[in-house]
């Protein structure tokens, strides 16, 4: 079976939206889905979700660059972007993170 493969931030990875979450005990019965699982099912398609949280448009791209020897012809691809403003830096001790400037 092919694979759909998803990249992206928050958004894509469905954050508050899996089994467990508060969002999702409250809201989710029988039939909904993620988006993501959504897409994946119509196109009858294995889900592959690799977005984090918080990730950067840097952080995406280096996700589906370390991805591609494991996609396959016939697979799926959908790429989400994130906003400009969030970028890479460290913390103290020395791990990659984002900064948001949404300042004005």
């Amino acid at each position: 079976m092919n694979k759909c493969w998803f990249f992206g931030d928050s958004f894509t990875y469905g954050t508050l939206c899996h089994a467990g979450d508060s969002y999702y005990e409250q809201t989710y019965v029988d039939g909904n889905r993620r988006w993501s699982t959504k897409v994946a099912n119509q196109l009858q398609c294995i889900e592959v979700n690799t977005a984090k949280e918080g990730d950067t448009n840097l952080g995406i791209l280096y996700l589906l660059l370390k991805e591609m020897s494991n996609i396959k012809a016939n697979d799926w691809v959908i790429l989400g972007d994130t906003r400009p403003q969030r970028v890479d830096g460290f913390d103290a001790d020395g791990n990659r993170c984002n900064i948001i400037n949404d300042r004005l």
